[in-house]
């Protein structure tokens, strides 16, 4: 398929092809990895069609490896879980672009409270912060306000990850391509 390739015009043609240098790295499910996502946004690739199965499950920890907090994104509806925050799925509340190939795009910022974003394919799909009335479990604040030096994605929920890597404004989620 043929991809617009704006911004990483450095990445070749071809399965496969490129992932390394455009910075993608294979998902290890399972693995505690060591990601600040305090100071960089984590970018996940997916495949998954919409109305399947599939999840993205991605936990986030502290420094000494406890469970903080983490999201979960289901395509059989495209509905989101803010793990450590709401005890249930929730829909989007706005459209998620169609394509198969997704490039999610995960922010967390604590300048004023603590705010997730989410984008798909460059589109802010979510961008929510979090409060006694947008959390329903009553330790959000707590476990929310850590800062997430680890990453995991979950060895038996997550089936939508391929790839991650570090969000850089001079990436594009277009420099991927059908694998």
């Amino acid at each position: 398929a043929n991809k617009d390739r704006t911004k990483c015009d450095a990445c070749p043609q071809g399965p496969h092809s490129g992932d390394q240098m455009c910075g993608w790295i294979a998902v290890q499910r399972g693995v505690k990895l060591d990601y600040d996502l305090d100071k960089t946004p984590l970018e996940i690739r997916t495949d998954s069609v919409v109305g399947s199965n599939n999840k993205v499950f991605v936990n986030f920890y502290s420094a000494l490896g406890n469970t903080v907090v983490g999201v979960a994104l289901y395509f059989q509806t495209m509905w989101y879980w803010i793990l450590s925050c709401s005890n249930s799925q929730t829909k989007f509340p706005t459209t998620v672009p169609s394509n198969t190939d997704k490039v999610w795009r995960i922010t967390v910022t604590r300048s004023a409270g603590v705010r997730l974003k989410i984008h798909c394919n460059e589109v802010e799909v979510l961008n929510v912060l979090l409060s006694d009335t947008t959390c329903r479990m009553s330790d959000w604040s707590e476990k929310w306000s850590k800062n997430v030096e680890k990453i995991q994605f979950h060895s038996s929920s997550d089936t939508a990850s391929d790839y991650y890597r570090p969000y850089s404004s001079g990436t594009s989620v277009t420099c991927h391509h059908n694998l």
